[in-house]
């Protein structure tokens, strides 16, 4: 039977987890951003 302690410890190990998730989303949309931009100005030359 999980203890307070654990159930505590569950969502903080499950905020970080989201928060990681979030950065690599954050990142990925960023980096995909760069490729269209750079993308769009190799189309214009």
């Amino acid at each position: 039977m999980p203890t307070e302690r654990d159930e505590e410890q569950a969502a903080v190990d499950e905020a970080i987890e989201r928060e990681a998730h979030h950065e690599q989303t954050r990142d990925a949309a960023a980096e995909q951003g760069l490729i269209e931009k750079v993308t769009r100005e190799d189309a214009d030359d």
